[in-house]
């Protein structure tokens, strides 16, 4: 950080933000929420880019693909999803336990999952 300062105050989620992810090449960050949708935002303006809805339940990780742009979203209760870099949902499914974390391996995801699994 180059200043204790905040750059902008990123205002649109309806309830408590869980968790944010960036791209720093791009300049883009993703956070989720309990307000159950995902928000795009370009860091250096704050503006608010796009907003990702459909999620069934509290949003408890994002991450954004840096070869792809595309942004993933897990929750609490196992709903998962992946929308494009335009926004188009290109996964939905269901794991039955809760996403904790997610990782990109290249075009790949990798879910860490509350019932002891990794997928």
């Amino acid at each position: 950080l180059k200043t204790q300062k905040s750059l902008h105050v990123l205002k649109g989620h309806k309830s408590m933000v869980r968790t944010v992810d960036i791209d720093v090449d791009t300049g883009v960050a993703v956070t989720g929420s309990d307000d159950r949708t995902v928000r795009v935002w370009k860091v250096a303006t704050g503006e608010e880019q796009r907003v990702l809805s459909g999620m069934r339940d509290w949003i408890s990780v994002v991450k954004l693909c840096p070869l792809t742009g595309a942004v993933a979203a897990g929750a609490v209760d196992g709903d998962f999803k992946v929308w494009d870099s335009h926004g188009f949902l290109t996964v939905a499914d269901d794991v039955r336990t809760a996403v904790n974390d997610i990782a990109y391996c290249g075009g790949d995801l990798i879910l860490a999952c509350a019932d002891g699994t990794v997928r």
